[in-house]
């Protein structure tokens, strides 16, 4: 009886790796999305330069720096529009619920709400150590919470869109890929090696700051595995960015 349950297991693990794409091909598609961000942008900005009745790419962004709510507008559209290619790109691959690849599962309370601590100890945690070390801060979350007129599409955009992309993407799609490397430890390597690919996204910071957030990727990728859930890493996520925008209101107020 239990070396059918054993063989069932095995039956269903093999049938779940199968039905993901290879690291390969994850690395691959994940270059794909990268490009497709691009040309997403370029399209979009077309559009919002037409609604706004630009005359070009370099009218769009100069309007965009004394109208910092278009920015918001402009990177919720691009990431609903990235959210759908990564669904169509998980649809090739399986007929099965898009769930079923990029786990939405329920988590206890509990457990959700000491993620979501540990999220919050961390970050405080190396804010403080960027205080006291006197290393640099980037500008740059002063600088669009400053130039954001309507908090709330900020507040839609760094705590509800971009924290949904970055898991699906990070924590879901790369994660699930690149856990099917031939290593022992190859979960332990997809959490690292999807934790540096977010870092490197965050070009805008200082390398101490990508550091930091390569080390809070890690955490949510172990979050993810722990709970086998993406709800657990998307909260801890949002909560690190509602985090960041309350130090950016409490900053710029005084």
């Amino acid at each position: 009886m239990s070396e059918h349950m054993n063989t069932n297991k095995t039956t269903d693990a093999l049938s779940e790796s199968a039905s993901r794409w290879s690291a390969g091909a994850t690395a691959g598609w994940m270059l794909a999305l990268f490009l497709a961000s691009f040309a997403v942008s370029s399209f979009l900005a077309e559009l919002f330069q037409m609604y706004f009745h630009l005359s070009d790419t370099e009218a769009l962004l100069e309007y965009m720096k004394a109208h910092g709510d278009v920015e918001s507008m402009l990177m919720m559209a691009l990431s609903a529009v990235l959210l759908v290619f990564l669904w169509a790109l998980v649809r090739l691959k399986q007929k099965r619920p898009f769930t079923d690849y990029l786990p939405i599962r329920s988590v206890p309370m509990k457990h959700l709400f000491l993620w979501v601590a540990a999220a919050l100890a961390l970050a405080l945690a190396m804010d403080f150590v960027t205080q006291r070390l006197g290393l640099p801060v980037s500008s740059f979350g002063e600088d669009i919470y400053a130039k954001s007129m309507n908090k709330w599409w900020l507040f839609g955009f760094v705590v509800v869109s971009a924290p949904l992309l970055e898991e699906m993407v990070f924590r879901g799609f790369v994660l699930a890929g690149f856990e099917r490397l031939p290593f022992r430890d190859a979960p332990a390597l997809a959490v690292a090696l999807a934790a540096f690919t977010w870092a490197l996204l965050h070009g805008q910071y200082h390398a101490h700051e990508m550091f930091g957030i390569f080390v809070l990727g890690v955490l949510l990728g172990f979050a993810r595995l722990q709970t086998r859930s993406l709800v657990t890493p998307l909260l801890m996520h949002a909560a690190i960015n509602g985090l960041f925008l309350m130090e950016m209101a409490g900053y710029l107020s005084v």
